[in-house]
């Protein structure tokens, strides 16, 4: 149970594991503890008294090399960022949307915090790559006046250490980056799952249309506001020929509710002629 919350923890907040980690990596560097570095961070490496100067040299350019990637994939992370800053400026569209559509508050609050989660992801993401490269500038070279054999190699496993350990903090921030940018993904598709669902089919509205009907609709000016989207329009005019099906005389002032779009509606029906003289939202 504690493995799956604190995993579950990690997954909603990358950024906190990625900090406890890099702690512990400063302070390796910091310590300056030639033996307790060696010891760390070239536990991959078997026997390293027995190595030669020229591997050993190896082993210090490629950090630099790896740095150059580390950064590299920061400036891809960057440029994802900004193409989900895209993505999140179509989305208001849909977040609005999404309140017309359904009737319970509490979906169009979901949707808004999920969106708003969704775009601090994407603020960490882009912080986490940008940190990279404007912070993480540190790289560790060995001395060039040194002369004895010994302190070269010293000064090479020891500057080799920092480097990796900084290599693996960029790492860290890397890491962070992409489950940010993973986790912001996430957000956006659960918006775009609740925007699309077929509300009709959970049986939260009726369904109002009308195959066949002899009357014509008008609308007065006050209601433009209301029906301006077609879809709106097309629901609206479905609920009042519905309802004129259902009356028992051809003519006739007649007011109602619609609860699904939170509506008032009135209007007069003259034989084949329904004029509409108010549509109104209300809130309950």
């Amino acid at each position: 149970m504690n493995r799956c919350f604190s995993s579950a923890i990690n997954v909603c907040f990358p950024f906190w594991e990625r900090r406890k980690k890099n702690i512990i990596l400063k302070n390796d560097i910091d310590s300056h503890d030639y033996v307790a570095l060696t010891k760390k961070y070239f536990n991959d490496v078997d026997c390293i008294e027995q190595i030669d100067e020229k591997d050993l040299n190896d082993l210090y350019e490629r950090e630099f090399a790896r740095k150059d990637k580390f950064e590299d994939k920061a400036k891809t992370n960057i440029a994802a960022v900004t193409i989900f800053v895209t993505l999140i400026m179509g989305s208001y569209t849909l977040i609005d949307n999404i309140a017309k559509k359904y009737p319970f508050v509490i979906v169009s609050f979901i949707a808004s915090f999920i969106f708003l989660v969704a775009v601090i992801y994407m603020f960490l993401a882009g912080y986490n790559a940008f940190y990279i490269i404007s912070e993480i500038n540190i790289v560790h070279r060995r001395r060039i006046g040194v002369q004895e054999k010994e302190n070269i190699r010293k000064e090479y496993i020891e500057n080799t250490c920092y480097n990796r350990a900084v290599n693996l903090i960029r790492n860290n921030y890397i890491s962070t980056s992409y489950a940010c940018l993973k986790n912001a993904l996430v957000c956006l598709l659960l918006v775009m799952v609740i925007g699309i669902f077929p509300y009709n089919i959970i049986g939260g509205s009726k369904d109002y249309s009308v195959h066949t009907s002899k009357h014509v609709v008008f609308y007065s000016a006050s209601c433009n506001s209301v029906i301006s989207e077609e879809n709106e329009r097309k629901y609206i005019e479905n609920l009042i020929l519905w309802k004129v099906s259902s009356m028992k005389s051809d003519s006739g002032s007649i007011s109602f509710v619609d609860d699904n779009k939170r509506l008032f509606i009135k209007m007069r029906v003259e034989k084949d002629i329904v004029n509409v003289y108010l549509i109104e939202p209300y809130t309950k």
